[in-house]
């Protein structure tokens, strides 16, 4: 993160308040988020500015794309897992789209997902089972997602 020191209305950035706008940009994931807030620690004259309206801040909202703006295959939570996992994934446009799991020695275990989807954000849940409904054995297993030419691999462990 960033920290930018400065003063409203004329006002003293080092007037012993520690008046101060605070950034903090997290950019470890496909989306980034940006968290800003200018505040001081004298909650009489200000806590919160509201820089449009040039007056204080009366509350936040958070807005997030109606389209992912590029593929992207997370990494499923929670894991290691048991009895069930989560696998995230977003699609910049419409595709084909197959979302399979392999065991360590590389042999399909289940397709998750095999049709065209739209552009959009998207959750798969495994249930440890195989195609057969079969509960497979605690180990290391990998999911692959193909998407039109984009291609990845995540690697899961599953614990019983």
């Amino acid at each position: 993160g960033q920290e930018f020191k400065f003063g409203i209305g004329g006002g003293d950035n080092e007037g012993g308040y520690g008046n101060n706008h605070i950034a903090n940009i997290d950019d470890q994931r496909q989306q980034s988020t940006i968290n800003a807030q200018f505040g001081s620690i004298d909650p009489i004259f200000y806590y919160a500015w509201d820089f449009d309206n040039r007056g204080p801040a009366t509350s936040v909202s958070s807005q997030s794309p109606q389209r992912p703006l590029m593929f992207a295959l997370e990494q499923n939570y929670p894991n290691p897992f048991n009895p069930v996992t989560h696998i995230r994934y977003s699609l910049a446009r419409s595709v084909d789209v197959t979302l399979t799991i392999y065991n360590a020695m590389g042999q399909e275990v289940v397709k998750l997902v095999q049709e065209k989807q739209p552009a959009g954000y998207y959750q798969v849940t495994w249930d440890g089972r195989d195609e057969k409904g079969q509960q497979v054995s605690s180990g290391l297993y990998f999911y692959q997602i193909k998407a039109g030419r984009y291609i990845e691999s995540q690697k899961m462990m599953l614990l019983r």
